[in-house]
């Protein structure tokens, strides 16, 4: 059984003649255990035919695991691309719900197809971020349905600045519009389209979700976001309608970039497309492990064994982030015209 443009319409036929020719086909029982949480994985899946489930543990000892199913998987989506991102153990254990049929690729395989093909490299990454995006709006529906408020994970600026480079960030700086927005102004409105990515200059913003329908509509604040925050990524990604409401909090300064330049960049410039979309892979990855981790849904371990705890951060993880400020600092002033930042 091959992959078809069908199931990952993003990817070019040359692309799924590659995954064809390169991946190898695997086929596993009912019940049996594709990935375990907290075990390396070096391996991405694709599901060919089938169905998986997904459970996440709150403990690591066998007789005392509080197990929770959290998701299913179909037909058609990857399977391991969380570790791949963000090269951590598995976040999740995930079996076989019945018999499935599945393409395996070795990360190192990918990760040098990504290095020899730009063009490979920008629609896989905008793959994962379609499929991370849906992961993660399911996560956060779960989320606000078990009244757990979110907690915002390091600002995603640092992620995606990080990635990207110089020219980047001037490309975005010419071509984003400055948006003084004022006290209560909606930006975003949940279930309607996204105009523009937007990155916070100055002020806050408000996130809010509203669930049920009629005289039982509930507005519930979920979160507020501070400077170097980005929002309307996940609609962009997924050309999808938003899944919250997300207004100012305060008089904010926001870089508003809008979705159809954006998109025609994207299109033109491989390169650029290569680097947005692994940052925007790398954003959701973080979203979906810190969620799920900080609430108590999931453990994670790091490469060595140990227990990564919230706020620690490495060195190579210190320097990036470092460089990402340093270029935030430069687009908070060149938006705002003074030396405020």
């Amino acid at each position: 059984m091959k992959l078809s443009l069908s199931k990952l319409g993003v990817l070019s036929d040359r692309d799924l003649d590659w995954i064809n020719a390169t991946g190898i086909t695997k086929s596993i029982a009912k019940g049996e255990i594709l990935i375990r949480q907290t075990q390396p994985i070096d391996e991405l899946y694709i599901l060919l035919a089938g169905t998986l489930t997904v459970f996440v543990s709150s403990s690591e000892q066998e007789n005392n695991r509080s197990e929770r199913e959290i998701a299913t998987i179909a037909s058609g989506e990857i399977v391991g691309e969380i570790s791949f991102v963000d090269n951590q153990r598995a976040l999740t254990t995930i079996k076989a719900t019945e018999k499935a049929n599945l393409l395996i690729l070795s990360f190192q395989q990918l990760e040098n197809k990504i290095q020899q093909d730009e063009g490979f490299a920008a629609r896989f990454y905008q793959t994962i971020s379609a499929q991370l995006s849906h992961k993660l709006r399911r996560v956060s529906a779960l989320l606000v349905k078990n009244k757990v408020i979110s907690e915002p994970p390091l600002r995603k600026v640092l992620f995606v600045f990080a990635i990207l480079d110089d020219s980047d960030i001037d490309w975005m700086i010419e071509s984003g519009m400055q948006v003084n927005a004022s006290a209560g102004k909606i930006l975003i409105q949940q279930g309607e389209p996204v105009e523009a990515v937007y990155i916070l200059i100055d002020g806050t913003l408000a996130v809010s979700v509203t669930l049920g329908e009629g005289n039982s509509r509930v507005t519930k604040d979920i979160n507020q976001l501070s400077s170097g925050e980005i929002v309307g990524e996940m609609s962009f990604v997924e050309t999808g309608k938003a899944s919250a409401t997300v207004a100012s909090f305060e008089e904010s300064l926001l870089l508003a970039i809008p979705q159809q330049q954006l998109a025609a960049k994207l299109k033109q410039d491989m390169q650029f497309a290569a680097r947005f979309y692994r940052a925007i892979a790398v954003v959701l990855a973080d979203r979906l492990r810190g969620g799920l981790i900080r609430h108590g849904y999931a453990q994670n371990t790091d490469l060595d064994g140990d227990i990564e705890y919230e706020g620690e951060l490495d060195l190579d993880m210190l320097q990036q982030t470092a460089l990402a400020g340093t270029r935030f600092n430069w687009m908070a002033r060149r938006v705002s015209g003074n030396n405020y930042y």
